[in-house]
């Protein structure tokens, strides 16, 4: 186990950070039970909370209720490099930030993590991100051969509010030999990495296979390894 250097001891343990972007509540509600199985909390990175209707606002309370972390991932899931250059960067923050932390409130959810869509990114709003939530997500491209990439690997008793994350959907073709590898390397090194999808099915897009979803899972708890949610590592921090 590691220990910070930071007024108290802290013990945290090597593991993933598994994370599911956007909206697909339906299905993200249908693997509660997977996830409880295997004794995996995750964070769900949320978009277009204030449009949702009173059915879709019980299913996020049902998330939330089974442990499970809620994060910010944008109102309305914009471009935002494209946006701030059209409109600006206070017009952005007011439209895809300000607005869907006002619909968290109503809903008593303070998110302390915020992901980045479409893995886009400034220096500007980074910033003001950073002001207002403990960190932010962002996203990696896949590498060729069997070790994935180094960004992706969070050292134990390190302080970081800028993650990176590589995508694990079935149009990524992340294999369980690299996985396998880079679970040998998290257990071994004292790490945790961060991986993320988006829905749950068997199309070649941005769902994860359930079945590949059940084998990540079961071959995590044979490497020893803890699921995490971002705001459990954060609070290793406080």
């Amino acid at each position: 186990m590691v220990q910070f250097a930071c007024g108290r001891t802290n013990k945290v343990e090597p593991g993933i950070v598994l994370s599911f972007d956007d909206d697909y509540l339906d299905n993200w509600v249908g693997i509660l039970p997977l996830l409880e199985r295997y004794d995996a909390k995750v964070t769900f990175f949320i978009s277009g909370l204030s449009q949702m209707d009173s059915l879709d606002l019980e299913k996020v309370k049902l998330i939330r209720a089974k442990g499970h972390e809620i994060g910010a991932h944008t109102e309305n899931h914009l471009s935002l490099n494209q946006y701030i250059k059209n409109y600006g960067l206070k017009a952005y923050w007011e439209k895809e930030i300000k607005a869907q932390l006002s619909a968290f409130d109503q809903l008593g959810i303070y998110p302390i993590v915020f992901a980045y869509p479409y893995g886009e990114k400034n220096q500007y709003i980074d910033f003001l991100l950073l002001s207002r939530f403990k960190a932010t997500r962002n996203v990696v491209a896949p590498t060729k051969g069997v070790h994935l990439p180094d960004k992706i690997f969070h050292n134990l008793g390190t302080r970081q509010n800028r993650f990176y994350s590589l995508a694990i959907d079935n149009r990524d073709q992340v294999q369980e030999n690299q996985l396998l590898s880079a679970f040998q390397k998290v257990a071994r090194e004292q790490k945790v990495i961060f991986l993320h999808a988006h829905d749950i099915g068997e199309e070649e897009g941005y769902e994860i296979n359930v079945f590949h979803l059940e084998r990540m899972l079961r071959l995590a708890k044979s490497e020893g390894l803890k699921m995490h949610t971002f705001s459990a590592l954060l609070a290793k921090h406080d």
